[in-house]
């Protein structure tokens, strides 16, 4: 994996001129349209469903992009796929190590929100409307991945009035890239 953001995940944070190639670039390798929503990143999401429905939802909120870390899920697995619903045709997805993806990232202006039970800020409270807004999701069980937890700018909770203790991960990204997209919308 190459030291830079890939251009066609994050045309935004790239400086003039300079260009950039990603290894393991899926079949939905067009470059996003700067109007774009945020880039989604999974950190050890296991369940294929999981990810497939996280991908079908990136791609139906307008997402720029989805990153899929260590651990994660096969996108080309037959659950993922079928998950999916053919929505990976629609938004460029990519493999990274995380570790060095996101300082990168950071490094060239993308915010990092980070979904946690501990957080203060309500999804319902902050800008995720911005080209370098990146939401990372962590595994079903153990959520994110030390490591990835201490570079997230900004931990995220999303409200629940009921009775749930969480939600399911897609679940989580569903809120948070249609949160996204109604932010874009307004």
């Amino acid at each position: 994996m190459q030291k830079q953001v890939p251009t066609h995940i994050a045309p935004d944070l790239q400086p003039a001129g300079e260009a950039a190639q990603a290894e393991g670039v899926g079949p939905g390798g067009a470059a996003p349209s700067r109007a774009r929503g945020p880039i989604v990143v999974l950190d050890g999401v296991q369940d294929p469903g999981n990810v497939g429905t996280i991908v079908r939802c990136a791609a139906a909120s307008g997402a720029s992009a989805v990153v899929l870390g260590k651990g994660t899920a096969d996108l080309y697995n037959a659950k993922t796929l079928r998950a999916t619903m053919g929505s990976l045709f629609r938004v460029p997805t990519i493999e990274a190590d995380l570790t060095e993806l996101l300082p990168e990232a950071k490094a060239r202006g993308a915010v990092l929100y980070g979904t946690s039970l501990q957080a203060e800020f309500s999804c319902y409270d902050l800008d995720l409307t911005g080209s370098g807004v990146w939401l990372l999701f962590g595994n079903e069980g153990a959520g994110l991945s030390p490591a990835v937890q201490a570079m997230i700018d900004r931990p995220v909770i999303i409200p629940m009035t009921g009775y749930a203790e969480s939600l399911n991960v897609a679940m989580a990204a569903t809120v948070l890239l249609f949160e996204a997209q109604r932010q874009r919308l307004m």
